[in-house]
C-alpha cells in the first residue's frame, strides 16, 4: 500500500515506470499527483518506510534527523528564574498568533542563501498544522493528566528586552504520566536557561514525565547537557521524507525540523 501511494501523490513523470510485477497501477485522483515531497513519522525504525519506494530497487521515505534532548522530571527538581525575567503564558489562541509570527520567522530564515548546495525544505507551523497536535490532546479528554490543561506555550522576556518562546504539546497514554513535547521553540544561548527553566516548573506542575525537544540547535546543546538534559537518536516518530524532485534526495536540507 505504501509503495502504490508514491503513485497516487506524485507526478508520473517524477517516478520510475509502474513495476508490471505490482499488477495495474492506482487511478489518480482530482488534486493529487502534484506532490514535490511527502512525510510521514515511522513508528517502526527507520528501515520500514525507506524499503517501501515508488520501485523495488528505489527508496521510499528517508529519516531525517531523529535526534530528540530529554530531561527526565524525576532527576530534575524546581528550578528558580533569573532576577527580571518576565514570564508570558500563551493559551491556544495565543499560541496561534505565536505561530504566525513563527512562519514569517522561518520564511526569513529560507530567503537567506544557504551555506552549501543542499535543497532547504520545512513546514510551516501555522494555518492548522502545529494546531493540530492541541485539538489531538484536548480530544483526548479520558487521558488529561490531573492540572488544567490551558497553557501551550510561553514567552520569556528579559529586563535588556532578550526574548525567547516555546510552545508544545503532550503525548499521552492511558495510566502514565504524560510526556510534554516542545512543538516550536525560537531562543538564544542567553535566554536558553530561562526559558528551559520555565519549561521544567510548568512539566512539574501538570505532572509529566519528561519534556523532550526535536533537533536542538547546535550552539544550545552544551547548555542543555548542563541543565540536565540527554541529546540522542530518537527511537520513535522519526520524520522521513520521501523526495519527488529531479535533485539528489541526500542534497535535501529539512530545516526546523520540529515537533
Amino acid at each position: 500500500m505504501m509503495r502504490l501511494l508514491h503513485h497516487v501523490l506524485a507526478p508520473s513523470d517524477a517516478l520510475p515506470p509502474f513495476p508490471s510485477i505490482w499488477g495495474a497501477p492506482p487511478p489518480r485522483h482530482p488534486g493529487a499527483g502534484g506532490a514535490l515531497l511527502s512525510v510521514l513519522y515511522s513508528d517502526v525504525g527507520s528501515r520500514f518506510y525507506e524499503l517501501c519506494g515508488p520501485a523495488p530497487d528505489i527508496p521510499g521515505w528517508m529519516v531525517h534527523k531523529p535526534i530528540g534532548t530529554i530531561w527526565h522530571l524525576d532527576f530534575i527538581t524546581g528550578v528558580a528564574l533569573q532576577a527580571g525575567d518576565k514570564v508570558e503564558w500563551l493559551n491556544k489562541e495565543a499560541c496561534e498568533t505565536l505561530w504566525e509570527e513563527d512562519a514569517k520567522y522561518i520564511q526569513s530564515q529560507l530567503s537567506k542563501p544557504s551555506d552549501n548546495d543542499a535543497i532547504r525544505i520545512t513546514f510551516l507551523p501555522n494555518d492548522g498544522i502545529a494546531g493540530y497536535l492541541l485539538t489531538r490532546v484536548l480530544a483526548e479528554a479520558p487521558l488529561q493528566p490531573q492540572q488544567p490543561l490551558e497553557k501551550w506555550g510561553v514567552r520569556v522576556t528579559h529586563k535588556d528586552g532578550s526574548e525567547a518562546y516555546a510552545t508544545w504539546t503532550l503525548d499521552m497514554e492511558l495510566s502514565k504520566p504524560p510526556q510534554m513535547v516542545i512543538t516550536r521553540m525560537r531562543t538564544t544561548s542567553k535566554m536558553f536557561p530561562s526559558l528551559m527553566k520555565v519549561l521544567l516548573n510548568e512539566a512539574t506542575r501538570i505532572d509529566a514525565k519528561e519534556i523532550e525537544v526535536w533537533n536542538l540547535e547546535e550552539p544550545l546543546l552544551d547548555i542543555a547537557a548542563n541543565l540536565g538534559g540527554r541529546t540522542s537518536a530518537r527511537t520513535a516518530h522519526l520524520p522521513a521524507l520521501a523526495w519527488y524532485g529531479s535533485e539528489n534526495p541526500n542534497k535535501i536540507d529539512w530545516i526546523f525540523n520540529e515537533k
